[in-house]
């Protein structure tokens, strides 16, 4: 039961924060829609990194560790790009709160998977 009062805490200190820096930065909402890569290059990346992960599910056990890692680098490389080419809007900013959100829940969920189950 105490996992979910922190998840609760977390997810009202993500949404805080996310709404601050989007005010303070002033970073347009966006609409919510399927994810376009900014080029090529990109999208090639993101397909590479997608595959390497599918190969690894077959080959290691431990499958939430792997998506989490997975989904941290995936925000990680959109974090990068949209800092390299889109650096005025400075949404990769809040790509970069997704991706420590990613590590701290996930790190949380896996100190604490045992006693969930």
């Amino acid at each position: 039961m105490k996992i979910l009062g922190f998840f609760a805490l977390f997810f009202l200190y993500d949404w805080i924060l996310n709404r601050y820096l989007r005010k303070k930065l002033q970073i347009e909402k966006t609409p919510w829609a399927i994810y376009k890569p900014l080029n090529a290059t990109q999208k090639w990346l993101e397909r590479s990194l997608l595959i390497v992960h599918f190969i690894l599910l077959l080959f290691i056990d431990d499958i939430f560790l792997l998506t989490i890692l997975f989904f941290a680098l995936l925000h990680s490389l959109r974090a990068f790009i949209k800092w390299k080419y889109e650096k005025e809007k400075k949404t990769f900013v809040l790509t970069l709160l997704a991706v420590f959100n990613i590590l701290l829940y996930g790190t949380i969920f896996l100190i604490f998977r045992d006693t969930i189950a």
